[in-house]
């Protein structure tokens, strides 16, 4: 089911890392999330400390892993919007495989998995 009148960016988002700085904080390095045309939706800034408490006022970011998956989350937002909005439609008994479908693939989305 797609949502006819929506006020965020239409899905599908996707997300990379190519290795360049973050256009928003200035972290040398962030994953992005983008729309299958290219358009900017999110940057997560990247800054990889081996000791977390050495961290000072000025630092910023995530480790890669939780950088990494939160851009996997961020980008499967839409998957998940239009799974949730499916299952609230179970109750008219449309196709229940094809829901769990949509809602396992968003997960897989969302987990990056």
């Amino acid at each position: 089911m797609k949502n006819e009148k929506t006020e965020h960016t239409p899905g599908p988002w996707r997300m990379e890392n190519n290795g360049k700085p973050c256009a928003m904080s200035g972290a040398q390095d962030c994953y992005r999330v983008l729309t299958d045309k290219v358009r900017f939706v999110a940057e997560v800034p990247v800054q990889d400390w081996p000791d977390t408490e050495t961290m000072n006022c000025q630092s910023y970011g995530y480790s890669y892993a939780e950088a990494e998956a939160n851009a996997h989350l961020i980008a499967a937002a839409p998957d998940l919007l239009a799974a949730c909005e499916a299952i609230t439609h179970l109750a008219t008994g449309r196709n229940v495989s094809e829901v769990v479908t949509k809602a396992r693939a968003a997960i897989a989305k969302a987990t990056g998995k």
